[in-house]
């Protein structure tokens, strides 16, 4: 005949954690729902490139229509002029028509996407 040692249950040991309850979830819950309603929140503005405005002028504008720095907008400019067209600005489709609006007021090329 064999003999088992019989520990008792869990002799020793914590018991293992219950799985997470709905009350526990709520907060991941609505942080993800949040960062999906953020992301299909997200608009662009394409800026296009023209044989007709100055290339510095188009950097300053850039500049002070996206809030992007100098160094961003000028990446921002060179590559519409080199590709034909850039993303000049991404965000909430209000913020999109604010940046447009400046561009437009210069003439610029542009669409929101």
């Amino acid at each position: 005949m064999v003999v088992m040692n019989r520990v008792a249950p869990h002799a020793g040991l914590t018991p293992p954690a219950r799985p997470g309850t709905d009350a526990d979830l709520a907060p991941l819950i609505r942080e993800i729902n949040a960062i999906g309603r953020a992301v299909a929140a997200q608009h662009r503005v394409i800026l296009f490139n023209d044989d007709v405005h100055d290339f510095r002028l188009v950097v300053q504008v850039v500049h002070l229509a996206t809030g992007a720095s100098l160094a961003k907008s000028y990446a921002i400019t060179l590559e519409a002029h080199e590709q034909g067209q850039a993303v000049a600005f991404t965000g909430a489709l209000a913020e999109c028509h604010r940046v447009a609006a400046i561009f437009a007021r210069v003439k610029l090329q542009h669409e929101i996407d």
